[in-house]
């Protein structure tokens, strides 16, 4: 398995960071965890080709975190030309929330006629990962969306022997 930190930084580019966006390759497909207001521009700046994405996963619907999701849409529908189906998972609201994003920046572009498919599905919040607490077992802990303070700061984190996510970095796992 391999991350790739497309974008590492807060909602202001603090440090001149991108927006939250990770790129996961698995044996499985690709999967991109979050996608941020720059994340399309970070993708293409690490040469990354969007439509490999099999699907994403929203954390939660603040721009900084799935901004970039119209503009990968249309971008997939009219320069790149995708083909490939896209799933995209995020807690409830998300559809909507895409429909009206996509509406604000480019009007009657959510009634598109897709020339590939893509659906999306709200996964329930509050769900409890309390029983799965045991399996998980962090050999390595990585700090993302730094502001300025925790920024000035990085020398401790590095001293307590916690990775620093930076824009860019591959991760072999």
């Amino acid at each position: 398995m391999r991350l790739t930190i497309i974008g590492s930084g807060d909602a202001f580019g603090s440090g001149g960071r991108f927006n939250t966006c990770f790129f996961l390759e698995t044996a499985k497909g690709k999967l991109l965890v979050d996608c941020g207001a720059s994340s399309l521009v970070a993708l293409k700046a690490q040469g990354l080709d969007p439509n490999e994405v099999d699907g994403i996963v929203l954390s939660h619907l603040h721009g900084d975190h799935f901004g970039a999701l119209p503009f990968l849409l249309l971008d997939a529908q009219f320069l790149t030309r995708r083909e490939r189906p896209l799933l995209i998972a995020g807690p409830p609201g998300t559809r909507t929330r895409l429909d009206q994003s996509l509406e604000v920046f480019f009007p009657r572009s959510s009634a598109n006629k897709w020339r590939f498919s893509w659906k999306v599905i709200e996964i329930e919040i509050a769900r409890p990962l309390k029983p799965r607490l045991p399996d998980l077992r962090a050999r390595r802990i990585m700090l993302t969306h730094m502001n300025p303070v925790m920024l000035a700061h990085l020398d401790e984190v590095r001293a307590a022997r916690a990775l620093v996510a930076e824009d860019g970095a591959v991760i072999d796992l």
